[in-house]
Parts: C-alpha cells; structure tokens; sequence
C-alpha cells in the first residue's frame, strides 16, 4: 500500500502534489480520507484515522477504475444526478494507473472531482444513512418503512441501525464474509434495544413457526393498551415475559416494502448473537458475489 502526494500542511480543502512529502504522513492521509468521504467512497474509507490501510487503498483503486471509465455524478446543491460519461482526457489530465498508489496522476483526477463536483458512480450507489452507509435501494425501503411506521404512530430510529462491512475484514462469532451487510443491502437493527428490558426496548419479540422472529414496536402513544407475551434474554437464556403496552407488529410492513427477515441461526438457544432477530435485508436477486461487489465500486 503506497501513498505519494498530498501535502499534511495545507489546510486548503483541495490536495496538493508534493514531491518531498513522507510515505503515510498521518495528516496528509487523513485528508485524503476526508476527501474521498467527500466524493461518495465513504463506505470503502470507514473510520478517517489518518492510516493508509486496506479500506483506503481499496477506495482509491475503485476511484482509479471509475475515472478510467469516465463515469461520473453530479451533484447540485446536495441532489445526485444519473449516471454521467465525462471524457477526463478533454480537462488535459493523465489518467491514473489503477493500483490503490494515491501518486501525483491519481491527485490530479481528485482534486478534478472536488473541483467539478463529481461523486461515486457505482451501480449500486452506498450512502450515509443514519450513522452508518446503505445501498440507495436499501435506504428507499427503509424510508418507505419509516413513513408507513409514522402513520401507525411509531417513531422508527434510524441513527441505531447497524450497517455496511468492509467485504475483506475479518469476521468475528456470527459474522460471514459474504453477508449482505458487505453489500450495503442489509441492516440491523439496535441489537440492544430487543429481548433486553421490557420498559426501555424498542423491540419486542415472538418466535414464529419458520424458524424466524416477528417484530413488535410500542406506538409512541398508547391508543389501546393490551398484554402480550414476549421472548427476552437473561443471564444466557431466554425466557417469555408479560408486557403491557399498544403494541404493532412491524413484520408484515417489513415484507410489503420489499425487506426480508432471516431465519435463527444453529446454536441460537445457547448464544444470543445467533439469534439474529435484529437483521433484515433487501428481498431482491443477487447476481454472483464478485458481480455485486462490482456494482458496489470495488475493483476485484
């Protein structure tokens, strides 16, 4: 992983090609991180630490390819436009090698983004979404969930879901690398807001007879108070409890916007983070991993 010419001085909002400056120079490469957030390849970057890892090599070989190809969006006062096919070789540029080298070519066609106000042109477009990134398709389902919940008088929280992965990370208990979070087409729910407290949860709980959890939300005011039995988690097992509430089952909403639930995973009974009541994904057809990384930006 190399990085080449971006001058940590400056605090101009643009980089700056410098040919003496030190290989990874912390500063240098947290404004590059910055600025690749700036441009849509946020999700790739992750955390701007200022460390010129795997995620931020990976966000400029996909930024590398996309100003190869000579695709492009723009953006206008926030709002994206369609995909766009913009000759770089017309603004007199050279056009980058696409190795993850952040060199003096690959600084020049960037800062031409910053300059034209260019962004991500993947397929499959990731955004920010509450406080993590979403595939756009995702993110309109979920606001057609949101808006659908308020009509039932429930606040859905968007800022407590759990997001996009990095496809390459390692993983850890109860997570797969293929999972669809890698994708952006996937979210999870406040793990800790479910099975958890019956006063402060925001989601209750039933097992149902495919193997799967059908998700109950308290209406933010009681219209009609009733008693349900729900599934909770205590000292390492589950237990049913009676809860008083007005209470709507979510899981048919859920469904009609075009989201699925998953199904327990073996061993659940024994490990709550296989219980994975909190993941729902985008209901759609997914054509070869390596293919939807692709549309995602990255270059395999």
């Amino acid at each position: 992983m190399s990085f080449g010419c971006c001058d940590p001085t400056s605090e101009a909002r643009h980089l700056v090609p410098h040919s003496k400056i030190r290989l990874a120079e912390h500063r240098g490469v947290h404004k590059l991180q910055a600025r690749l957030h700036e441009i849509g390849f946020g999700y790739m970057v992750g955390l701007i630490n200022g460390v010129f890892n795997k995620r931020t090599e990976d966000a400029v070989k996909a930024f590398q390819f996309q100003f190869n190809e000579g695709k492009v969006r723009k953006t206008v006062r926030g709002e994206l436009s369609e995909l766009q096919i913009h000759d770089e070789k017309n603004d007199g540029l050279v056009i980058p090698d696409i190795n993850g080298i952040f060199d003096e070519a690959t600084c020049a066609a960037l800062n031409n983004w910053l300059v034209n106000g260019y962004y991500n042109a993947s397929i499959n477009l990731v955004r920010p979404y509450g406080n993590t990134w979403l595939a756009v398709g995702l993110i309109e389902k979920l606001e057609k969930l949101r808006s659908r919940l308020k009509d039932q008088g429930v606040t859905f929280p968007i800022h407590f879901l759990g997001g996009f992965r990095h496809p390459f990370r390692d993983t850890s208990q109860g997570m797969i690398s293929d999972s669809l979070h890698c994708l952006g087409s996937a979210v999870d729910l406040d793990e800790w807001r479910g099975m958890q407290n019956p006063d402060s949860d925001y989601y209750f709980l039933q097992a149902d007879q495919v193997g799967k959890w059908r998700i109950w939300m308290r209406r933010d005011q009681e219209l009609k108070v009733e008693t349900r039995r729900f599934t909770f988690f205590e000292q390492g097992s589950y237990t049913s409890k009676d809860v008083t509430g007005d209470f709507i089952d979510i899981t048919g909403l859920i469904e009609e916007v075009g989201l699925r639930r998953i199904g327990r995973r073996t061993n659940w009974e024994k490990n709550y983070y296989l219980s994975e009541w909190w993941h729902i994904e985008d209901d759609r057809d997914y054509i070869g991993w390596q293919n939807e990384l692709t549309k995602i930006g990255y270059v395999i």
